[in-house]
């Protein structure tokens, strides 16, 4: 397996996973996440499971020079 390009940064939507529709004997999930992730260079979107806002959840796992960048470009797109 080759390593990735480390310009790359792999960004992931979790909407479609059906989490959220998981039924425990204690009740649904409150929140979804990985436990632990390899990567260092990775942007995971998660819905809101309550469904109570349009909000999103943003994992964000970057190097802070590409944090910054990131955050700058999140806050001016999206925001």
């Amino acid at each position: 397996m080759s390593m990735p390009d480390p310009r790359d940064v792999l960004v992931s939507s979790w909407w479609k996973l059906g989490f959220s529709e998981v039924e425990y004997p204690w009740g649904k999930p409150k929140y979804c996440c990985p436990v632990v992730y390899h990567r260092k260079d990775i942007v995971l979107l998660f819905p809101d499971i309550d469904g109570d806002s349009k909000g999103v959840y943003v994992l964000a796992a970057l190097p802070s020079k590409e944090m910054t960048k990131f955050l700058k470009w999140f806050e001016d797109t999206l925001c």
